[in-house]
């Protein structure tokens, strides 16, 4: 390619950065902002044959790896809170309106015109203890490197020992999954489990309690997205589609 026209694109390239938050580091960083090729990297994966969950969950660690590529800062330890903020800032950087269909088919427009003192408001979760019959569970927001190994595990499974389940079989397993993401440790008496796998190993034997009650720290933890995904009563969920649409 033509040095002059490298020279043209990298000058476009730093008048294009931005400034974006990071809740849990409560500060600003620059972010170069998401070009066609990243765009088209995620669509391809999106478009691809296959169970959507799963193209969601590729599509969504090939944005996590745009995200970290763009920011001219080392992003260790964000939370998937973090990524959920700076994904609609870069997202609302290239168009400050989302369209999309709803479950009824009707066109919605969502507006992405939140402030920083909006964004400021969002904070990590903290973490929390359960303790029922002398088990005792640590809860907490995974990294998205937690979130990745773990979706890693989730895909390796359904597409080797469960490739020919049945769908509501797949699905607890995929529920099972998702709420280890969120135990840091499991202790009972001296002995305490904090390696994911174990913690794989022993989450369908947990009593049912306490899955209800990861479910509900899961849920009042996302909460804290409302002021970004839930703009005017028009709620809209943090996905691939959401990433590539402009």
């Amino acid at each position: 390619m033509n040095q002059e026209l490298l020279d043209a694109l990298k000058e476009c390239e730093q008048d294009s950065m931005i400034e974006v938050w990071i809740p849990s580091k409560e500060s600003l960083i620059s972010f170069k902002s998401i070009n066609i090729d990243q765009q088209k990297s995620v669509m391809e994966l999106i478009a691809a044959d296959g169970e959507e969950f799963l193209l969601e969950l590729k599509a969504f660690d090939k944005i996590t790896s745009i995200i970290k590529e763009n920011s001219v800062e080392s992003l260790k330890d964000i939370n998937i809170i973090d990524r959920a903020v700076i994904l609609w800032q870069l997202r609302a950087d290239i168009n400050n309106k989302y369209i999309f269909n709803n479950e009824d088919g009707l066109e919605i427009t969502a507006n992405l015109d939140a402030t920083l003192e909006t964004l400021k408001t969002i904070k990590t979760p903290g973490g929390k203890s359960i303790e029922v019959k002398k088990i005792k569970i640590k809860l907490e927001y995974p990294s998205v490197e937690k979130n990745k190994s773990i979706d890693s595990k989730i895909i390796k499974l359904i597409e080797t020992e469960l490739v020919d389940a049945e769908p509501i079989t797949i699905g607890i397993s995929i529920i099972e999954y998702e709420l280890c993401k969120y135990i840091s440790s499991l202790t009972a008496g001296t002995y305490c489990a904090d390696d994911e796998d174990e913690i794989i190993s022993i989450i369908s034997k947990l009593p049912a309690e306490v899955i209800t009650e990861i479910n509900l720290y899961i849920t009042e933890s996302d909460k804290v997205l409302e002021p970004l995904y839930n703009t005017n009563g028009v709620e809209f969920a943090p996905n691939s589609s959401f990433f590539v649409s402009i």
